[in-house]
């Protein structure tokens, strides 16, 4: 069986800075902030954690174009290969939560949901120590296994099921390219960030949570396997376990 090793993002090539141009010409607004980020932001200042986490505050509270900032500070952020930080004992890192806003967001959009496991891969891989990325991956993985499942099934009633939400969620459905364009971009990253090794094709297993006690132990992982589908498995086993399942242990998969 063959494995893919995901490269420290530190050690990866750098997309040229007007590679996001290229794609977004026709962006506007988004595009326009994009290139304000360039000017504003610094990521040699110490003080860069801190104003990238004000600027997302900002984009939270903003109902006329939020999203919009977002998703560009986001493309910022993705394609120069920062990862901002606000200093503490516990480091807070503000892309994996605004990127899986934007998750939570185009989860229902059938041509964006083919691309949120790669981005749930992403966002692991440059933060792997942060347990709140790794806990929201994890509620993830079900409900796009089931909008992946309804995408194959039918895919005009998926499509049409996303264009009927126009109203609820008008941001969301006029930023649907930039949103796209920023999800190609990960998938881009995600894929020149990979280590590929000629005997293997299974990305390199990520621990979302693990647990060892005198009567249970828990391990979840995720990882790519060999048919380049997300893969998430998890396994308890102990006393505790076999006492309430009626076997010393319990496996349970999701496969996207």
């Amino acid at each position: 069986m063959k494995k893919v090793n995901l490269l420290n993002l530190e050690n990866s090539n750098t997309v040229p800075q007007n590679e996001f141009r290229s794609r977004c010409s026709k962006c506007g607004a988004v595009e326009a902030e994009y290139q304000r980020l360039h000017g504003q932001l610094d990521p040699k200042d110490p003080q860069f954690g801190n104003k990238v986490h004000e600027l997302f505050q900002a984009a939270e509270i903003d109902r006329m174009g939020g999203l919009g900032k977002k998703i560009a500070l986001l493309t910022y952020l993705v394609e120069n290969e920062l990862a901002p930080a606000l200093p503490g004992a516990i480091k807070f890192h503000p892309e994996p939560l605004q990127m899986f806003s934007l998750v939570s967001i185009y989860m229902d959009d059938p041509q964006a949901v083919k691309l949120l496991p790669t981005v749930l891969e992403y966002e692991l891989t440059k933060y792997p120590d942060d347990q709140m990325a790794m806990a929201q991956a994890e509620a993830f993985l079900a409900p796009i296994e089931a909008m992946l499942k309804m995408n194959r099934n039918d895919p005009a009633e998926a499509e049409k099921s996303w264009l009927s939400g126009r109203e609820l969620q008008p941001e969301a459905h006029s930023n649907r390219e930039n949103a796209h364009r920023l999800f190609r971009l990960v998938e881009l990253k995600a894929k020149r960030n990979r280590r590929v090794n000629v005997c293997t094709t299974e990305m390199e297993k990520v621990t979302l949570f693990s647990l060892e006690k005198s009567n249970i132990k828990i391990s979840m992982q995720i990882y790519f396997n060999e048919k380049d589908q997300l893969y998430f498995d998890g396994y308890d086993t102990g006393k505790f376990v076999e006492k309430t399942f009626g076997d010393s242990d319990y496996e349970y998969i999701y496969t996207i």
